[in-house]
Order: C-alpha cells, then sequence, then structure tokens
C-alpha cells in the first residue's frame, strides 16, 4: 500500500469515487483511495473538466503493473469511467499530461484493493 503519492495506510480513504482535477485544481480527489474486491470505481470530472484534458492511464512503473482494472482514456466525450476490481492488491494511475508514471508526482493516485 506504500506506493507513491501515498505512503502510509493512514493516507488512503475509503470510497468508490475519484474527481478530477481535485481540491487543489490539478490532483485527483481523493488521490489515495481504499476499495474491496468486486468494488467498481468511477472517475468523474469536475466542472469543465474531460478525460481529453486530464487522459487517464494505469501505472507501469508503480503498485500492481499486471492485471489493473484500470484502462487509459482519452474520450472528450465521457463523462466517467468506471472500473471494476476483481483482484485485490495496489493499482496505481496517473494523468498522461499532468502527473508521473515514474515517482507518482503532479496528477497522481493509487486504488488499494483489500
Amino acid at each position: 500500500m506504500a506506493i507513491a503519492p501515498c505512503g502510509a495506510a493512514s493516507d488512503y480513504q475509503a470510497g468508490t469515487a475519484i474527481e478530477f482535477p481535485g481540491a487543489d485544481s490539478m490532483s485527483y480527489s481523493p488521490k489515495c483511495l481504499k476499495t474491496t474486491v468486486g468494488s467498481t470505481v468511477t472517475f468523474m470530472p469536475m466542472a469543465g473538466a474531460t478525460f481529453e484534458m486530464f487522459p487517464l492511464s494505469p501505472s507501469r512503473m508503480r503498485g500492481n503493473t499486471a492485471d489493473s482494472a484500470i484502462q487509459s482514456t482519452e474520450s472528450a466525450t465521457a463523462t466517467s469511467k468506471a472500473f471494476t476490481f476483481g483482484t485485490a492488491g495496489s493499482y496505481a494511475y496517473y494523468c498522461r499530461r499532468a502527473g508521473s508514471d515514474e515517482d507518482g508526482t503532479g496528477m497522481a493516485g493509487v486504488i488499494w484493493v483489500e
């Protein structure tokens, strides 16, 4: 569960929804989400945001890099995107325009599935 940018179990918030951009305008909210196997997590844009502006991508360098339910998206028409997690693990993601896959800085986060 200690995968950048989420350093400790206490960083994770329980839930099934992630908004972007978040409260500080260039992050996911929450960036550290904890859920259970079988749960569906929905990425939802806040006012004016689109996946075209903030393209979501699964991490290939952090967390469980195989079998992630998270799929890349650049759809300007989708208002939200949902992913169902069938396997326990820590699944990192990032925005290809405003985040870093390598170290989890900027618009990046982790979904911890128990």
